[in-house]
């Protein structure tokens, strides 16, 4: 027994000593409706037999082995419509399977950060000697160890300025990229570090206030950085809106959605939904944000939010006559608010809903904002009181779920009253859009 064990775990080693490792894809993306070649490098890749694609849009026309055990080398050909964003990527070889690793798609050429010959330093690290580059390209670059990088382009007054970085997304090592528009007096015009959408990674824009140089500060957020802290940054005139409306709908329908948060103001589209959840990219003057917005779908009824509904005395009524339904509504008007303090509750939504009949009503909100909810419930028919505390690592919450249980009595009416606080340290934060998710169904009483 103890003999056929030690052969087993021998083997094993054995196994794992020769299993393919594919450690980094270079470059990290390319342009849609182009040819590219890219480099596999990692380890024992011997015998590369076919890479493994798991979304549409990207064909291998050649695959072959590279110069030593450490490499290989492909040319893909990426589709004019290939989905932008991230492309999951395996290589197959006669040892074995590798892990998974990224290939990223744009709309824009893509430009490498200007190094010194030895590759060893960057050479836009002054402000006053960035690398300049052209509106609406991507660059590859790294966020070396206390380094900042400044790409300066040309804008006229009234254009769009838009920037967005894939850093923590490449998923290579924890990197946490921050990004800030300045202008030719090195006064930051917008920053960003976190957000809700992009999770660690960032991005930003600007309506440009008047012709002439802007420059695009990107680094580590910590000065922490390493070679090995990669990202691309989109930078160009592109729509980049922090939230959609309503965040969620049916599927098989022609939706009209509202894109938020973009300072060129709203952007509606209609959509037709497909079976699954998927991401809804903007489009503006011909070219489409880099990353989509999240929308959820459901097979629920659903209504949206009427407004003015922000006290006891003039709530949202709805009856609910068949559910399980699903109510969207958002978080903060489309325009800035002043926020107040933590201590007190800035602002309140009122639901008034009567079941009918309904024994029991589970109620459930979904957030990808700046806040985390809180959630506590009695015997209905009381008041369910739901508190949201926005804090800085708010983004361990993104698109949280927290669930309620109350019981109704058949015919019975419940009110639902929905307030937030917000704290003044987050005052820069709390100006994006942050759309919530309402379900409301019915559940079977349980026994004991």
């Amino acid at each position: 027994m103890i003999r056929a064990f030690a052969i087993l775990i021998a083997s094993a080693l054995c196994a794992a000593g020769f299993s393919p490792v594919l450690n980094l894809i270079e470059p990290r993306g390319g342009k849609r409706g182009t040819e590219i070649e890219i480099q596999l490098i990692g380890d024992q890749l011997f015998e590369p037999q076919e890479l493994l694609l798991y979304k549409e849009g990207i064909t291998v026309k050649s695959l072959e082995k590279g110069s030593d055990p450490k490499s290989a080398k492909a040319i893909l050909v990426i589709a004019p419509d290939a989905e932008l964003g991230e492309h999951p990527i395996r290589l197959r070889c006669k040892s074995g399977l590798t892990y998974m690793r990224t290939f990223w798609v744009g709309q824009f050429e893509t430009v490498m950060e200007a190094r010194s010959e030895d590759n060893k330093r960057d050479l836009n690290n002054e402000f006053n000697e960035p690398q300049k580059i052209a509106l609406n390209v991507t660059v590859q670059g790294f966020a070396d160890q206390e380094d900042a990088d400044y790409y300066q382009v040309e804008a006229k007054k009234g254009d769009r300025l838009s920037v967005e970085v894939e850093g923590m997304r490449l998923g290579r090592v924890m990197f946490d990229p921050y990004v800030a528009i300045l202008d030719k007096n090195r006064f930051e015009l917008a920053v960003s570090d976190d957000s809700a959408l992009l999770k660690r990674d960032c991005a930003t824009s600007i309506i440009v206030p008047e012709d002439g140089p802007y420059t695009i500060l990107v680094r580590e957020s910590a000065y922490e950085g390493s070679p090995s802290c990669q990202y691309r940054i989109h930078v160009g005139s592109f729509p980049r809106p922090t939230g959609i409306y309503p965040p969620a709908a049916k599927p098989n329908e022609d939706v009209e959605f509202t894109f938020i948060g973009d300072p060129g103001g709203e952007i509606k589209t209609t959509i037709k939904t497909p079976a699954e959840s998927f991401s809804a990219f903007a489009s503006a003057g011909g070219s489409f944000s880099p990353s989509g917005n999240p929308v959820h779908i459901s097979p629920l009824n659903y209504l949206n939010e009427s407004e003015p509904n922000e006290g006891r005395r003039r709530p949202f009524r709805q009856v609910i006559h068949r559910p399980p339904l699903a109510l969207f509504t958002e978080f903060f008007p489309r325009k800035r608010i002043r926020i107040g303090s933590a201590s007190r509750p800035r602002k309140t939504r009122i639901y008034e809903l009567k079941s009918s009949p309904a024994r029991s009503v589970r109620h459930s909100i979904a957030l990808s904002s700046f806040v985390t909810p809180r959630m506590a419930a009695n015997s209905a028919p009381t008041m369910i009181k739901l508190t949201a505390f926005p804090i800085a690592a708010s983004i361990s919450w993104h698109r949280k779920t927290v669930n309620t249980l109350s019981t109704f009595a058949t015919n019975s009416t419940a009110v639902v009253k929905i307030s937030f606080t917000e704290s003044r340290s987050l005052n820069a934060l709390l100006k994006y859009f942050s759309p919530f998710h309402l379900q409301i169904g019915t559940t079977p009483r349980r026994t004991r």
